[in-house]
């Protein structure tokens, strides 16, 4: 497996790669990676002939008072476990190479309202900093074809939606959450958590699938079914916002149909986690 750790290495030989007519498909990441990045890895290699990882913990998208100096860093261990799964190359850039001039004088994208939702409400310019730093992942690898997991669903959103508006020509694909035994969402963050926190944290999963039960049931009224979602999360959790959305727009429903999707963030402490389920 090829190591990239600057702009020039990465396109040369993505240079290389057109040059021998190699469809690039890109795994953007933020590294501390789990099954579920892996499980990513695999699924875009049945879409292209070149699986490019990227791992960069990008400072445009972490608040002031946010966790970017601790955010979990390791690159050797995931190195390793992108070995075991075949990654072709992994890019790993420095904040430098990514923003010369730094982050807060960078050019910055932002997106009309959606941005503005849930996360975006409760992280103001996290979106943009996620928007833009892909776009620039896009442009340098050139990649044809990108996963995201479905955990981060706003940002999936965002993401396809930033696409279609700037005519980047990348198809993007999803995965579905990978879940632990109980059913908490698999999160590079998790490791923030202690056994207690983790017991206190598959509460989330729980709540979710509680609703999606109650749909089943016949529950069609949102607000019936965020109250019973908000009463079957553990006490310990302090629920920041439960939205059940339109999918496509990210507009708020009143009454829930099986394409609509009920999405949540609680913090844990001084762990904010976030997971989302189809009805």
């Amino acid at each position: 497996m090829l190591v990239l750790d600057s702009i020039q290495a990465v396109q040369t030989q993505v240079r290389q790669w057109e040059s021998n007519s190699k469809r690039i498909g890109l795994v953007p990441t933020m590294g501390a990676l789990h099954d579920g990045h892996l499980a990513l890895v695999k699924h875009i290699s049945e879409h292209c002939d070149i699986v490019l990882v990227s791992i960069f913990v990008n400072p445009s998208q972490f608040g002031p008072n946010e966790d970017l100096t601790r955010y979990p860093r390791t690159l050797e261990r995931d190195i390793d476990a992108l070995k075991q799964v075949a990654a072709t190359a992994v890019f790993c850039p420095s904040p430098q190479d990514i923003y010369p001039e730094g982050h807060l004088r960078a050019t910055s994208i932002h997106i009309p309202e959606l941005s503005d939702l849930y996360c975006g409400h409760s992280r103001p310019g996290h979106f943009d900093g996620v928007c833009s730093v892909v776009t620039r992942l896009l442009l340098l690898t050139r990649a044809s074809v990108a996963i995201f997991g479905e955990k981060d669903f706003q940002q999936l959103q965002l993401i396809k939606r930033m696409c279609k508006d700037l005519f980047i020509h990348c198809d993007i694909l999803s995965h579905p959450i990978v879940r632990e035994a109980s059913g908490l969402a698999l999160s590079s963050r998790n490791a923030y958590l202690s056994p207690s926190e983790k017991s206190s944290a598959a509460s989330i999963y729980a709540a979710l699938s509680a609703c999606n039960h109650a749909y089943l049931a016949g529950q069609t009224s949102a607000d019936a079914l965020l109250q019973l979602f908000s009463e079957q999360l553990s006490n310990t959790l302090q629920l920041e916002y439960a939205a059940i959305v339109d999918p496509n727009t990210l507009k708020a429903v009143s009454q829930v149909k099986a394409t609509h999707r009920l999405l949540t963030a609680v913090q844990l402490g001084s762990t904010r986690l976030i997971d989302n389920i189809a009805f």
